[in-house]
């Protein structure tokens, strides 16, 4: 293999890293769903809270360790463990860590972490006056501060497979969509629904408050700069390659004239 061939395959190398590397995802578990996947669950995230008037607020996240428990719970060397606290946000010390129960479908532990929506839901009782109402004047104030809510987390730019219908949950700062697909792969040609949840009252018993969008997805200047700064990189590396070709042929080429030339002389 000649210097330019190496130098191609070096530089084909680190395009194919860039893509993988922004592709990556892979810190997360999937329960098993009938034989299919279900939503992907982050690790070390707070993945639930609960704002509680009644029973109390909780949390609860997921973690991975390399405890073997059986072939059942165990996938590639991990198990994934529930831990519970007291308060909202996983905050302190938690008050217990359990086997998490459910089996799982796929374990990716360790890897990069993944793009997340977080955001609240606030339950709005119209029959209670003590706690805000969407027809309130200052609705926004008066609901996330007197109002009880649950905080989800969701990857995002993922799909999630349900078996024979499937979904991905898109973000951007004051609302997110979930497009749902009539196949198991997202495909956009099987696209059947797009539902698009605001931030405040999207109804008079619910209010939505975006928490934050881990990566707008291309709905912002700032996501579609990284986007072309991303390719833009690709491309460059791609011309850096035609050009290395061109220089390559023109020197086997004048070296190959050359040869004949001496050869009749």
């Amino acid at each position: 293999m000649n210097q330019s061939n190496l130098l191609i395959l070096i530089l084909s190398s680190l395009i194919i890293f860039k893509i993988r590397r922004i592709l990556s995802c892979e810190n997360y578990w999937q329960s098993n769903n009938d034989g299919a996947s279900s939503s992907r669950r982050p690790f070390d995230v707070c993945y639930r809270s609960y704002r509680d008037s009644v029973g109390g607020d909780y949390s609860y996240r997921y973690i991975c360790n390399t405890t073997i428990v059986n072939e059942n719970y165990t996938v590639n060397g991990y198990t994934v463990f529930k831990q519970f606290y007291n308060g909202v946000g996983c905050e302190g010390e938690p008050n217990a860590t359990l086997l998490e129960d459910t089996l799982p479908f796929a374990i990716k532990c360790g890897g990069d972490d993944c793009d997340l929506i977080r955001y609240r839901v606030y339950t709005v009782d119209t029959t209670d006056n003590s706690t805000g109402q969407c027809s309130d004047d200052n609705y926004d104030e008066s609901i996330t501060e007197l109002n009880d809510y649950q905080e989800r987390v969701h990857v995002i730019e993922r799909c999630d497979d349900d078996g024979f219908v499937s979904d991905s949950y898109f973000c951007s700062n004051n609302y997110f969509y979930i497009n749902s697909y009539n196949n198991d792969k997202c495909n956009n040609d099987g696209i059947y629904a797009a539902q698009y949840y605001f931030q405040g009252c999207n109804d008079a018993d619910e209010y939505i408050e975006i928490v934050s969008c881990g990566k707008d997805s291309g709905l912002s200047s700032s996501s579609a700069d990284s986007g072309i700064q991303t390719w833009g990189i690709i491309f460059i590396i791609l011309a850096i390659v035609a050009l290395l070709c061109g220089i390559a042929f023109v020197i086997y080429h004048c070296h190959k004239s050359r040869n004949r030339f001496d050869i009749a002389a």
